[in-house]
């Protein structure tokens, strides 16, 4: 889902962003992917100055399928057996999981005090995590 406001008379724009994905027991059992993404930016504007402020981050969590054998192939009559997952309190449960967030914030200063010269600054702050469970 997107909206982009455009710049009004008074110089202000933003646009937002989100999506998401899912996924559930593909291509194998017990893998599972969550996702949800988002975009945020708004920015000042006029005739020699621009400001703008954008955060962005993409939340995640990703079930994995462990290597196996041959062995656990012919046991289990599927090349698509996973060993990472198996049944906890009536849930399928995986314990190779991997959550991650990168936050990330963009700070950028324009100025064009002449026609043919620009000034740029940007900063960029970005933090985040990942967790990886079952190595």
């Amino acid at each position: 889902m997107n909206h982009h406001s455009g710049i009004n008379k008074h110089g202000w724009a933003y646009s937002l962003s989100v999506s998401g994905r899912t996924g559930e027991h593909v291509p194998a059992e017990g893998v599972h992917t969550k996702m949800l993404g988002y975009f945020v930016s708004v920015e000042k504007k006029d005739i020699k100055n621009s400001f703008a402020i954008t955060l962005f981050n993409t939340d995640s969590e990703q079930g994995k399928q462990a290597p196996s054998v041959k062995e656990a192939f012919v046991l289990s009559q599927s090349m698509l057996y996973n060993p990472a997952w198996g049944w906890d309190e009536g849930k399928v449960r995986n314990a190779q999981v991997i959550r991650q967030s990168h936050p990330t914030l963009l700070l950028n200063y324009e100025r064009k005090p002449h026609s043919n010269l620009r000034w740029m600054t940007t900063v960029l702050l970005s933090s985040g995590s990942r967790i990886v469970t079952g190595k």
